[in-house]
């Protein structure tokens, strides 16, 4: 849940506030708009990079360069908030990685749920969702009062957790956990 939860925070941000800051920025609609466009469509190629990057290299190093790279934007975002290039930049790079990391969700839960219980968890994964996604634009809402990048600061401070959550995940993967899930 927090792999899901930490991630869908940050995006849950960058889908209300990004376009907001580029309209004060650059004060022009079509800006958003070539905003919004960019981003669904590097965000779809992170997708395909990521699902094959899996496919190939499996599932632990395109995970944890999605999360790295989620961070990245955050922090990003948080640093050039007042800047029309670094919000169009960290933005997009920040949606591409929640994308890639929304894709790899389903070979993580194969790995790590029992095949009885992916129901289940998918179930609870997209209601983590939901209320990431409200939670992400509430608190950044809130904190943008104080400082427009303040709310991508605390989303990369905050995903810096999921690092830790990925490596424990994958770690009980890797001592068996995944074999004996597998066989139930």
């Amino acid at each position: 849940m927090g792999l899901r939860f930490l991630p869908t925070l940050f995006y849950g941000m960058a889908t209300v506030l990004a376009p907001l800051m580029i309209n004060e920025l650059a004060g022009a609609k079509t800006t958003v708009a070539l905003y919004g466009a960019a981003s669904l469509v590097i965000a779809s190629g992170a997708q395909l990079l990521a699902g094959r990057a899996a496919d190939r290299y499996g599932h632990r190093w395109p995970t944890l360069i999605g999360y790295a790279t989620l961070i990245v934007a955050s922090l990003g975002l948080a640093l050039f908030a007042g800047q029309l290039w670094g919000v169009f930049f960290f933005g997009i790079l920040g949606i591409a990685a929640a994308w890639a990391l929304a894709t790899l969700f389903f070979v993580l839960v194969s790995d790590g749920v029992p095949r009885a219980e992916h129901g289940r968890a998918f179930g609870l994964l997209h209601a983590t969702w939901s209320i990431a996604m409200i939670s992400g634009a509430v608190l950044g809402g809130a904190l943008t009062r104080t400082a427009p990048g303040l709310p991508f600061l605390v989303a990369g401070l905050l995903n810096s957790l999921s690092i830790v959550l990925v490596l424990v995940f994958f770690t009980q993967i890797g001592r068996g956990r995944g074999s004996q899930v597998a066989t139930v």
